[in-house]
C-alpha cells in the first residue's frame, strides 16, 4: 500500500454491516433509531441516529416475495362495512410508505355516508408498480353486495382489477370477461384478508349486532379458502380521542371493544386490530405510521403462511400422485350455468384444493346446480349460500329493477394485471 501524503486522501472499499440495536418487532421502534456499523469482524466502526419516518423498516412491503412462494406480489385484501375506512386505510398505508411528511389522500377514493364509494375492484401497488404487495379495495358489504358469488371469484383473482360492482347482478352474461379473468387469475388470487368493522359494533357486549352474526357467514368462506382473516376495528378514536395521538397504546375503552370484537366473532384476541386512519391531518404522526405498519406486516405475515402452506400442501400432493397436478385447460373452471333466472356459481369443491390440484371432474359442477333454485318466482333471491340474508324490506321487484338497470361494460373497462 503506498503511503498518503499530509492531507492527502485514499478511496477504500470494505463491508459494513449495519445492526438497529435489539428489534424485535414493531413495538420497539421509535421515531429515533440509533443505527451501528460493524465491519466483516463485528468490530464496530460507528454509529448513526436517524429519524426517517420509519423508511428503514417499510422497505419490506416493497421488496418481491421469495421465489419460492410462487408469486410475483402479495395479494391483500380489504374488505368489511360500507363506511369502516376501507379505502382511507389505503390512503393511510400510501402515507406510510412516502417518502414525505404529507398526508396522501388521492390513492383511494374516500366517502362516507349512506352510499357505496368503492363501487369497483380496485388494486393499489404498494408503493408504485414495482412494489411486492397489492392492497385490494373492494365494495363494502351491504344488503346490495355480494348476493352472488363474486366474493369467491375475487379470492380466487377471476374478477379483473376496475371490475364494476354493478356488473354483478349479470354474471351470466359475462362469460368472455371471466374466462379472459381466468387465464391470469393467478396474479389476482387473493392471499390474506383485511376484515374492517366500525367501532360501533362492539361497544355493548351484551348485544349482537346482525352484522356481526352475518360477518360470521363470510368468515366461513375465507376459511373454506385457507385465509384467516385479521379483525381490524376502525373509528374506535370517536369513542376514546386518546387513541388518534398515539393508536400504539392501551386504553381500557379499547380493549373492552376488541374484547367484545373476539368473542362475538370467536377469534383470538391477538387477531383483532385497533387502526386510526388519517382524516384531517395535514403531516404525518409517527403513531399513525407505526400502528399501520403493524398491522400491514401481520397482513404480509399471513400471506406468507398461507403460500408457504399451499406449496407444501401442492408439493405433498405431487409426491403422492405426480399425475394428479396434470389436468390440462383451465376453461372449464367457470362453466356457463344457464337458467331462466340463473345467477352464476363458481365451480370450485367445498374442500379448499391447490390451483394446480384442482380436476375437472363434473361432478361438484352438478352437485351446485342441483342446490339452485331456477324457478321463475325465486329469480330474485337466487345468491351464494355463504352470503348475509337480503334485508326484508328489499323486494324481489327492487332487485329485479336494479338487475335490468346494472351497465354492462366492455372488455376495455376492465384491467386484467
Amino acid at each position: 500500500m503506498e503511503a498518503i501524503p499530509p492531507w492527502g486522501e485514499v478511496k477504500v472499499v470494505a463491508t459494513l454491516r449495519a445492526r438497529q440495536g435489539d428489534l424485535k418487532r414493531v413495538d420497539d421502534i421509535h421515531e429515533s433509531t440509533t443505527l451501528a456499523y460493524y465491519d466483516d469482524k463485528w468490530k464496530q466502526l460507528a454509529t448513526m441516529t436517524v429519524n426517517d419516518r420509519l423508511s428503514i423498516y417499510t422497505d419490506k412491503f416493497a421488496k418481491k416475495p421469495d421465489i419460492f412462494l410462487g408469486v410475483k406480489r402479495f395479494n391483500i385484501m380489504i374488505f368489511g362495512l360500507y363506511g369502516a375506512g376501507k379505502s382511507s386505510f389505503i390512503n393511510t398505508v400510501m402515507t406510510l410508505m412516502s417518502p414525505y411528511d404529507v398526508v396522501i389522500t388521492n390513492a383511494a377514493i374516500v366517502g362516507g355516508g349512506e352510499e357505496h364509494t368503492t363501487t369497483k375492484l380496485r388494486g393499489t401497488k404498494i408503493p408504485d408498480e414495482n412494489g411486492g404487495m397489492v392492497l385490494w379495495d373492494t365494495w363494502g358489504v351491504s344488503d346490495e353486495t355480494y348476493q352472488r358469488d363474486e366474493l369467491r371469484l375475487i379470492l380466487e383473482g377471476i374478477l379483473a382489477n376496475n371490475w364494476d360492482m354493478s356488473s354483478c347482478d349479470r354474471l351470466i352474461d359475462m362469460q368472455d370477461k371471466l374466462q379472459r379473468g381466468i387465464a391470469s387469475a393467478a396474479q389476482r388470487k387473493q392471499h390474506a384478508v383485511i376484515f374492517m368493522f366500525p367501532y360501533t359494533l362492539f361497544c355493548d357486549e351484551s348485544v349482537i349486532d346482525a352484522r356481526v352474526r352475518d360477518a360470521k357467514l363470510y368468515f366461513k368462506q375465507f376459511l373454506r379458502q385457507g385465509i384467516q382473516p385479521l379483525v381490524v376495528i376502525t373509528q374506535a378514536d370517536a369513542q376514546c380521542p386518546e387513541l388518534r395521538k398515539n393508536p400504539t397504546n392501551t386504553y381500557p375503552q379499547t380493549e373492552q371493544m376488541r374484547s367484545t370484537c373476539a368473542k362475538q366473532l370467536g377469534v383470538n384476541l391477538g387477531h383483532v386490530y385497533l387502526q386510526v386512519n388519517y382524516i384531517a391531518e395535514r403531516e404525518r404522526n409517527f403513531n399513525i405510521d407505526k400502528n399501520t405498519f403493524r398491522i400491514l406486516e401481520a397482513a404480509q405475515n399471513r400471506a406468507i403462511e398461507q403460500l408457504t402452506f399451499e406449496a407444501k400442501r401442492v408439493a405433498h400432493t405431487a409426491a403422492e400422485d405426480p399425475d394428479e397436478l396434470d389436468y390440462g385447460s383451465d376453461e372449464e373452471l367457470v362453466p356457463p350455468l344457464r337458467g331462466a333466472y340463473g345467477g352464476l356459481q363458481s365451480p370450485h369443491t367445498e374442500e379448499r384444493r391447490p390451483q394446480s390440484a384442482r380436476t375437472h371432474d363434473t361432478r361438484h359442477l352438478e352437485k351446485l346446480v342441483r342446490s339452485i333454485d331456477f324457478s321463475p318466482s325465486r329469480g330474485s333471491s337466487i345468491k351464494s349460500r355463504f352470503s348475509p340474508p337480503t334485508s326484508p324490506q328489499r323486494s324481489s321487484s327492487s332487485l329485479s329493477n336494479s338487475r335490468s338497470t346494472a351497465s354492462l361494460h366492455s372488455a376495455s373497462g376492465y384491467k386484467f394485471n
